[in-house]
């Protein structure tokens, strides 16, 4: 094989690489974004109850969030982002939604999740209570935003592993 050949090889290479990780930084900053948008508010269930504003764990996060209505109004929805082990070892992210009415903020999560990403190895979320970052696994003041969301994920492009961490705040939930 000529040097050019193995030159344009390694040059596709790279540029696949590069977009590859152009492409997962976009949507990670969605899925930032998409976490940004929960609500700190208390809500209660039509039967009382109060509604879960905030739940995680390593691989998923539960939240109320605010949703546009139309160009005048805001409204409510029920997100769940979560990663999913595959057989072949990759994982996949998918998010569930489900928009709440006021007559009834019970919900269940629609059916059809929407992949955000695939294809990677490890995805996981972690939480921080105060602007220390002290970071755990496991989100359980339900009734309350975590300070701070880290989302960190590792993936593999041209049989190298790299990763990639990116986190979102939640200034409102500071006292």
């Amino acid at each position: 094989m000529s040097s050019f050949a193995v030159q344009l090889r390694q040059l596709d290479s790279r540029s696949k690489a590069i977009a590859f990780d152009t492409e997962l930084n976009v949507i990670l900053d969605h899925v930032v974004d998409i976490v940004g948008t929960a609500v700190s508010e208390s809500f209660q269930t039509t039967s009382g109850q109060p509604l879960r504003v905030f739940t995680g764990r390593s691989d998923r996060v539960r939240f109320v969030a605010n949703s546009r209505v139309n160009s005048s109004n805001m409204g409510l929805r029920d997100v769940e982002i979560s990663v999913v082990q595959n057989a072949d070892g990759t994982a996949q992210l998918l998010q569930k939604q489900a928009y709440l009415t006021p007559s009834s903020q019970e919900t269940v999560l629609a059916s059809d999740p929407v992949v955000l990403l695939d294809d990677f190895i490890e995805l996981s979320f972690q939480f921080a209570n105060d602007p220390k970052l002290a970071w755990t696994d496991v989100w359980e003041k339900t009734s309350q935003l975590p300070y701070s969301v880290k989302i960190s994920v590792s993936y593999a492009i041209n049989g190298k592993e790299r990763s990639i961490v990116k986190t979102t705040r939640f200034l409102n939930s500071v006292d």
